[in-house]
């Protein structure tokens, strides 16, 4: 059975790391969605509000997604530790945070997601998206993702 899953870009519409994620997962056959949660605007990212959470947690309980992932910049990290927290009480999808953030603060980052992706994504999330139901943790062959109990080192950047 294939996965379903959801990357979310937060204060991002350009995003071109997830797009390019979405883009190889789509590929592959993957039942993948992408949601662009709040613009930026003049540099100030006000915190969701009542009602954007709301609808960002109706729409997940919809897709019903195997792994969220979420994209972030330093600067969103209270926003992703909301939502994080939010998600978990309403779902039970494996959490995967990307970005600038997570690949200079990893060990920060696994306070909240269940698994981080240092550098690129393209081919780590992928490879997460087909393993089986029992990831055996992440095998330490999944270069860039990191978990509290596995540190996996960085693959070599995408070469085209």
């Amino acid at each position: 059975m294939n996965k379903k899953i959801v990357l979310i870009a937060l204060y991002d519409k350009l995003a071109l790391g997830i797009r390019s994620i979405f883009s190889v997962l789509k590929k592959e056959g993957f039942d993948v969605s992408l949601i662009f949660f709040k613009e930026l605007v003049n540099n100030n990212n006000k915190p969701p509000t009542e009602a954007e959470k709301n609808k960002l947690i109706e729409l997940l309980k919809q897709l019903k997604p195997d792994i969220i992932g979420l994209s972030l910049r330093s600067g969103f990290l209270k926003t992703a530790v909301f939502l994080t927290g939010q998600i978990r009480k309403e779902l039970d999808s494996l959490i995967v945070w990307g970005g600038i953030h997570p690949t200079i603060c990893p060990e920060d980052c696994l306070k909240y997601a269940d698994i981080v992706c240092r550098g690129e994504g393209e081919y780590p999330i992928l490879e997460l998206a087909q393993a089986g139901k029992n990831l055996s943790w992440l095998r330490p062959n999944i270069e860039n993702l990191w978990t509290k109990e596995q540190r996996n080192k960085i693959r070599p950047l995408i070469d085209l």
